[in-house]
């Protein structure tokens, strides 16, 4: 998958916004590089969700058509302020608007994910927040 994403870069001007707490061989590949700290993943990824609702950077219209219980969500996220989320990842608040912005203004976007973030005790809940994420 490595190669993949390397090649969608160089070749074909795909950005990558890279998310994880050790260096890789495609840190040197992405446009943004976020390291949080080990086990915040949930916080990292709620607080990205939340950016893009705030900021209304999603479809609505697919929201509405293909999604449930939006406002739910969106009322789950309201305690990962960007200065919590920012104090509990590490990551400046600047960079986690930046990628968010990034990520929800891709006309094509792809998350994919190793095991590492599946592998604490929250994995489930990182995982579930991706899906929320990539639903956005």
């Amino acid at each position: 998958m490595g190669y993949a994403i390397k090649r969608a870069v160089k070749y074909k001007g795909a950005k990558l916004l890279l998310i994880d707490v050790r260096p890789t061989k495609l840190v040197p590949f992405a446009h943004i590089c976020l390291k949080p700290k080990v086990g915040t993943d949930v916080a990292l990824l709620n607080g990205l969700s939340r950016v893009i609702i705030e900021e209304r950077l999603f479809d609505e219209e697919f929201v509405a058509r293909k999604t449930d219980n939006f406002d739910e969500l969106s009322d789950s996220l309201k305690s990962y302020t960007l200065e919590w989320v920012e104090r509990v990842t590490g990551i400046p608040k600047q960079d986690i608007e930046r990628a968010a912005r990034t990520l929800a203004e891709a006309e094509w976007a792809s998350i994919v994910y190793g095991n590492g973030i599946t592998q604490h005790v929250n994995g489930v809940d990182s995982v579930m927040a991706l899906a929320n994420l990539a639903m956005l």
